[in-house]
This record gives structure tokens, C-alpha cells and sequence, in this order.
């Protein structure tokens, strides 16, 4: 991949590491045959041999800008960022705080991200380096003039920009103190309300105990009292069972009494009766009798009586 026999600290180049495209980065140090890059637009670091690397000209620009889509507007970033260098309006000492300004305040490594922290921090004369104070990034001036007055002029208002950074140094601390006798008062009176809803809750549990066990006194006694009158209940089912069994008993043994009464009745009316009938087929077949003759010498009489009056 190595188009050149040799690189030195601060050039560019394409760098490549598996599981990612051809990246933009520039050499931070050599150690014998190896180096030690740093990649644009991603602020890591990397120590590859030569192999590894590539010459930084027009034709590798433009091919491994094709080859990775993803990262087009990050490579574009890192591009017009060596373009810048090349025109002498960065140096590569500003990469940090230009790689800081882009995620920290735009949130991206773009063109014009890096064309915006170029406009904000360079002006006429002067070059703005950001640096941490109290965790907040403000600008810090670099004299770059050559004439003695305007030095002077530049001096002053470096003297009034200083006060300044210093009165506002001293109303940040007093605002910090403030917020800090707020935040304590805050604390004392959280502290004091979260005692009271403690107590409340305690207060809360107690009363919710007491009625727990209240209801379970209370269940516990009807429980008991149910029992008692389940029991007289059975109490008093049992004897009317008892004499609801003797009842029954006394009347089965009627009832056998009576069926046994009703069984001799029915055998002595059974004989009764055959005799009975015995003797009333007899008068019937007597009176039959005599019924027949009766009628018969009827008949004679009737006619003889025809037979006489046609004579």
C-alpha cells in the first residue's frame, strides 16, 4: 500500500486498520520502522508499519473517498482541514481544538463545521486557543503583529480582556457560593421534608398495623362464635335427629301393625266372601229356575188362549 520510501512527523497520510476503510490521519511520532498516527475526524490513535500507510495526493484522495460512503462528510472534513494547513490558516496544533468545537458545539466533523471554529477563533491579528476553565471553554489570545503600536494597542486590550476574565472569575465564585448556600438551604429543608413524610409513613404503617390487627381480632372472634353456634346447632340438630328417629320408629313399627292387620283382614274377608258367594249362586241358580218355568208356562197360556179364540 506504501507509495513512499519514507514519512516524517506531522505529514499526512492514508492509514489502514482491518474492519475499517482507508483512513485520513497524520503521523504523531516515528519509532524505527513503525509509526504512530492519529486519525482525523475520530481522535484515536494507532502505531503501524509503513506498509500500512499511503501517500496523501490527489488520486488516493478521490479513491478512497469513493470506496467509503458512511464516512464521506467526515473524510471531506479531514480533507478541507489539510487544505487549511496547506494555506497556512491552521496549524496541525490546532487539530485538537478544532476536532473539540466540532463534536462539542456542532456535534459533527464536517466542513463546515471546521470552517465555522476557523471563522469564530481566527480574526485579523489575533489567534484564539481555547482552554479549560472551570470546565468551560473560553478563548485565550496569541499576539501574532510585528509593529510596536499596534503590539501596544493589542497589549491593552489584552490587560482589559484579562480584568475582565477576572471580574468574571470572581462572579462565577460568588454566583458558586450562592448556589452553594442555595443548595444547602435546599438540603436542609429536603432533609426536613423527607423526615416528615418518614414520620408520616411511620405514622401511616402504625395506624394501617393497628387495623390490620384490629380486623384480625375481629375475625378471629367471629370466627370463635360461629363455632360456638355451629356447635349448638349441631347440638340441637342432633336431638331433634334423635327424636325424629324414634318417631320414625314408632312409626314404622305402627305401620307393620297396621299392614299386619290389613293382611288378616283381607285373608278373613277372602274367606268370608268365597262362602258368601257360594250361597248366592245357589238362591240365583234356584230363582233362575223358577224364572224359566214361569215363563214358559206363560207361554203355553199365551197360546192356548191364541189357539181357543180362533176357534
Amino acid at each position: 500500500m506504501s507509495q513512499k520510501t519514507d514519512f516524517e512527523v506531522n505529514d499526512f497520510c492514508w492509514a489502514k486498520i482491518k474492519g475499517f476503510p482507508t483512513w485520513p490521519s497524520f503521523i504523531v511520532e516515528k519509532k524505527n520502522s513503525k509509526y504512530k498516527v492519529q486519525f482525523l475526524g475520530d481522535n484515536n490513535y494507532s502505531t503501524l508499519q509503513k506498509r500500512k500507510l499511503a501517500i496523501w495526493n490527489k488520486e488516493n484522495t478521490d479513491l478512497f473517498l469513493s470506496q467509503s460512503k458512511k464516512y464521506k462528510d467526515l473524510f471531506e472534513g479531514a480533507i478541507f482541514f489539510k487544505e487549511l494547513i496547506g494555506n497556512n490558516k491552521l496549524l496541525i496544533s490546532d487539530y485538537s481544538d478544532c476536532y473539540k468545537y466540532c463534536y462539542e458545539k456542532e456535534g459533527k466533523w464536517n466542513k463546515d463545521n471546521i470552517q465555522s471554529f476557523v471563522v469564530q477563533n481566527k480574526e485579523d491579528n489575533f489567534v484564539f486557543n481555547s482552554i479549560d476553565i472551570d470546565g468551560k471553554r473560553t478563548p485565550k489570545i496569541v499576539i501574532k503583529c510585528n509593529d510596536d503600536d499596534e503590539n501596544i494597542n493589542i497589549k491593552n486590550e489584552k490587560k482589559e480582556i484579562e480584568e475582565n476574565d477576572e471580574n468574571e472569575e470572581n462572579k462565577n465564585q460568588e454566583n458558586k457560593e450562592n448556589k452553594n448556600e442555595d443548595n444547602i438551604n435546599k438540603n436542609n429543608e429536603d432533609k426536613s421534608i423527607s423526615i416528615e413524610k418518614s414520620l408520616r409513613k411511620n405514622n401511616l404503617r402504625n395506624y394501617n398495623n393497628k387495623k390490620k390487627e384490629k380486623t384480625v381480632n375481629d375475625n378471629t372472634n367471629q370466627k370463635k362464635d360461629s363455632k360456638k353456634k355451629n356447635r349448638k346447632g349441631q347440638k340441637k340438630n342432633n336431638n331433634n335427629n334423635t327424636v325424629i328417629n324414634n318417631n320414625t320408629h314408632n312409626n314404622n313399627s305402627n305401620n307393620e301393625e297396621k299392614k299386619n292387620n290389613q293382611l288378616l283382614n283381607n285373608k278373613r274377608y277372602r274367606i268370608t266372601k268365597s262362602n258368601n258367594f257360594s250361597i248366592i249362586d245357589n238362591k240365583k241358580k234356584k230363582q233362575n229356575v223358577k224364572d224359566n218355568d214361569k215363563q214358559l208356562m206363560d207361554e203355553f197360556i199365551r197360546i192356548g188362549k191364541i189357539l181357543f179364540n180362533k176357534k
